[in-house]
């Protein structure tokens, strides 16, 4: 269960971690990064409330939050693997609940991304710390300069950097200086408050968690919420607040984030925990969430590939096509969706289902 802790802005903040010892969290102020990249209005659909931004670097469309144009980010791949660029808006087909959609917004430029690393830091993955710092160095490494990101961990409690950036700097030394394992797996509270601090920001959300996918706390988390301020006075997000697989779930699809997990394969995992062998590494339902988002998962055996798996989801985010289209009517429920391509020996990755609000 989590801790509350309150400290005077500016001074340093001596903290019991959970092993009985103690550690101090370094991090700067944070600051409000100002959203430079929207510079021109490039679509407008019949409700007035779709409005299809143009980057202004890149002249790349992109969605806003909340907005009446369901977007698709698309990875497509050849039989072997490899990934498939170059295509264009007539090679896609999008069906809503089995009826054809236009598509009205299509790109095939490298979209940046808007990213929280959750890092499972509970007593399941204690083993796995070192693989998990290394592989979060690894993933900032392979950002591209538009992108921006926020780390956060989760175990006795969940705490989240209030600085979404891309300053490589800070983000190495934060993942250098604010993790530590022990505690229990509160993974869906995690991702609920991971998404809750992207739910402001615009174009393509994703919430990228290096775990088992094993929620060992349920509803019976104490729901409280406060904060902690770092020793350079920078002011973290931290609470044990329940949330259930089914509101994971149902975010994801309303406000659409695409989910990944990354997760390492280890061989004692079936007989210590009690899971399934082939499991063991990640539960079904981890899976099965990130595939119906959109986005996907990599389970590692070696620790020393967990880098390459970062690296592949970096690649594979910055090669996707992002594709929108306009419902026939907001009836306000669930619908599902088939994204194709009109070519054999091809497989796309997409989004499974929407809700048709406005």
């Amino acid at each position: 269960m989590g801790r509350h802790r309150t400290a005077v802005l500016g001074s340093p903040v001596r903290l019991g971690a959970p092993d009985g010892g103690t550690r101090y969290r370094r991090a700067e102020r944070a600051r409000n990064i100002p959203a430079t990249w929207h510079r021109a209005l490039l679509q407008i659909v019949v409700s007035a409330s779709v409005v299809v931004c143009l980057h202004a670097e890149q002249g790349r469309p992109t969605f806003r939050a909340h907005v009446a144009t369901v977007p698709i980010y698309a990875t497509v791949r050849s039989d072997d693997g490899t990934l498939v660029s170059g295509l264009t808006r007539e090679d896609f087909e999008i069906k809503d609940n089995g009826v054809p959609r236009d598509i009205t917004v299509f790109s095939r430029l490298t979209v940046p991304i808007t990213v929280a690393l959750m890092l499972d830091m509970s007593g399941s993955q204690e083993r796995g710390v070192e693989w998990m710092r290394d592989a979060g160095h690894a993933f900032v490494e392979a950002l591209v300069p538009a992108d921006r990101m926020r780390i956060g961990t989760f175990g006795a409690e969940i705490a989240i950097s209030p600085r979404l950036t891309g300053d490589r700097r800070y983000l190495h030394r934060v993942l250098d200086e604010e993790v530590w394992p022990g505690g229990g797996t509160p993974l869906w509270s995690a991702l609920d408050r991971a998404m809750t601090s992207l739910g402001a920001e615009d174009g393509r959300r994703v919430i990228l968690a290096l775990t088992d996918g094993f929620d060992s706390m349920g509803p019976s988390m104490s729901t409280t919420d406060s904060g902690f301020q770092s020793a350079s006075g920078e002011k973290w997000s931290v609470g044990t607040v329940a949330a259930p697989y089914a509101r994971v779930r149902r975010r994801s699809i309303q406000e659409g984030f695409l989910l990944y997990a990354v997760a390492h394969e280890v061989p004692w995992a079936p007989i210590r925990l009690g899971r399934r062998p082939d499991l063991a590494s990640l539960s079904q339902d981890m899976r099965d969430l990130a595939l119906e988002s959109g986005g996907g998962y990599r389970v590692f055996g070696l620790a020393k590939d967990a880098n390459a798996a970062m690296v592949e989801v970096a690649e594979e985010l910055h090669a996707q096509y992002e594709l929108g289209f306009s419902p026939a009517a907001f009836d306000g429920k669930e619908h599902k969706l088939a994204l194709t391509v009109r070519h054999r020996g091809m497989t796309v990755q997409a989004r499974k289902s929407y809700v048709a609000t406005p």
